[in-house]
């Protein structure tokens, strides 16, 4: 019996069964992937909806409503004046006053070159209403392909 040639023979054996279960995996692995199917579904924040012809993605139309910002102090002749906000001062106006005394016992009606309209936050835009005014966003209705894949 000669050693050498058993190593050889293993090894040979070795490499053909090695073979035969790479390539059982890979045939394996393709019929799993053959079972699969490839679907479509819509990005976070759309609804998905379709219908005998078509699919889409849909996010609605919304308003947002947020507080004004506080009023901002202004400088006055070098002095920093703080500024209050008066509820419905002109109306359903809603306007940010010098806080001071002579501001106080004035006439709100009357406008003062110091008084303003509340800002609001980035991308929103003033809405008058009878009480507090509120900031407003309309966010459009967008429709969308469905696009973000899935494999089941």
């Amino acid at each position: 019996m000669n050693p050498k040639g058993n190593l050889g023979t293993s090894y040979r054996r070795f490499r053909q069964v090695l073979l035969v279960l790479i390539l059982l995996g890979v045939g394996s692995e393709v019929e799993a992937n053959r079972n699969k199917e490839l679907f479509f579904t819509c990005e976070r924040g759309f609804k998905f909806e379709s219908n005998q012809s078509a699919a889409r993605c849909i996010k609605r139309s919304k308003q947002v409503f947020r507080h004004p910002l506080q009023c901002k102090p202004i400088i006055i002749d070098g002095k920093k004046v703080k500024r209050t906000l008066i509820i419905d001062s002109n109306g359903t106006f809603d306007l940010c006053i010098q806080s001071n005394k002579t501001a106080a016992k004035s006439n709100h009606s009357k406008s003062n070159k110091h008084d303003s309209l509340p800002k609001c936050p980035t991308g929103f835009g003033i809405f008058h209403r009878p009480g507090k005014d509120a900031c407003l966003q309309s966010k459009k209705e967008e429709i969308k392909p469905p696009t973000r894949q899935i494999v089941r």
